[in-house]
């Protein structure tokens, strides 16, 4: 199991064992939602950004605070960090369109 800053991935079987909802991460083009942890349903659009050179989030704490100071909020934190630690039984539940 993976946390970051309040965010759980879990394996399908973890999450059915325990009775929770499985968090399911989901990449369109290159493009990661990554719920929103207060707002259900909602979810946020991470990306890397070849002109900034850099992860940008549609988010309004990244748009309107971490933009000019040029520090990452949860959502692109959350996915780092996944990409960096997730083993593959973790990464089941990321669904990849194209």
């Amino acid at each position: 199991m993976i946390q970051a800053d309040g965010y759980y991935v879990k394996t399908a079987k973890d999450a059915q064992s325990k009775g929770r909802e499985i968090m399911t991460l989901e990449i369109h083009n290159g493009i990661a939602e990554i719920p929103s942890s207060r707002k259900r349903g909602v979810r946020y659009q991470v990306s890397y950004s070849h002109l900034f050179k850099r992860w940008m989030c549609n988010c309004p704490d990244f748009r309107y605070r971490r933009m000019d100071d040029m520090t990452n909020c949860k959502h692109i934190d959350y996915y780092l960090n996944l990409l960096e630690t997730a083993s593959t039984e973790e990464l089941e539940n990321v669904v990849i369109y194209n």
